[in-house]
């Protein structure tokens, strides 16, 4: 928003001179155009991009904010004395425009800005580093193998559950004070998860990325502790984990 205030003061000055040379002054004048909307796409990108907004549709955003504020800038001029609008300033600010998303695209920018604004200090478990699938079918179904003559448990009732911490919460009201099933599931863990869990290595870099900048990060989780540090090892993040919050 400075920015564009800073370009509407500029417009609003009457009969607006860079150089005493008429020659000179169109030529910085245009080359003004150039840097000043660059600059505004690369901006209004970003801020995009801090949103939330992918990295592509967060360029996209930038450059028709950007193009669209170069119209409504011309317009603008049309009301002050000594200047005028003009159809090709608007094609010279979207030089600028389409300079800022080379840009954009040659230095990534709003890819490290897109990481560090997806993995905040806190990161999710389950539904965001890790979606329960076969294996904890099998780790359920272990629990209730282990479990068979002291308390039997149906795996595909615990499964039934709509969520994920609800499978969790029918384990826990299922095993009561009594059974201490968490630390049967991590192992489990320990010894399957290879098995079924391979790294991302982009999430990997950008999770220890944030943690090298702003300290390690707190995993929230409904899994019991020990099982989820299991996992976390197989994820290739630990070194980045600082708390665990179940």
């Amino acid at each position: 928003m400075a920015w564009c205030a800073l370009i509407y003061a500029a417009s609003a000055q009457p009969h607006l001179r860079i150089a005493d040379d008429s020659t000179l002054d169109f030529i910085l004048r245009k080359c003004a155009h150039v840097t000043v909307y660059l600059v505004l796409c690369v901006l209004a990108s970003m801020t995009a991009a801090q949103e939330g907004i992918v990295t592509r549709r967060a360029a996209v955003i930038g450059m028709l904010f950007s193009l669209c504020y170069a119209c409504t800038d011309e317009w603008h001029q049309h009301y002050v004395p000594g200047r005028h609008g003009a159809i090709s300033d608007v094609g010279i600010d979207s030089i600028g425009i389409l300079a800022s998303y080379m840009l954009i695209h040659q230095t990534g920018m709003l890819r490290r800005m897109e990481q560090t604004s997806h993995h905040t200090a806190e990161r999710a478990l389950e539904g965001d580093l890790w979606f329960p699938g076969r294996e904890w079918e099998l780790a359920v179904a272990d629990i209730a193998q282990r479990f068979a003559r002291v308390k039997p448990l149906d795996p595909d009732a615990i499964l039934a559950a709509e969520s994920f911490p609800q499978q969790i919460e029918a384990l826990q009201t299922w095993a009561g004070e009594d059974l201490d099933w968490s630390r049967d599931l991590a192992r489990f863990f320990d010894g399957h998860l290879s098995l079924y869990i391979k790294p991302d290595p982009a999430v990997s870099r950008a999770i220890r990325a944030h943690a090298a900048e702003h300290g390690p990060i707190t995993i929230r989780t409904a899994l019991p502790e020990a099982a989820a540090w299991s996992l976390i090892h197989h994820l290739g993040i630990a070194r980045s984990v600082g708390a665990v919050t179940t």
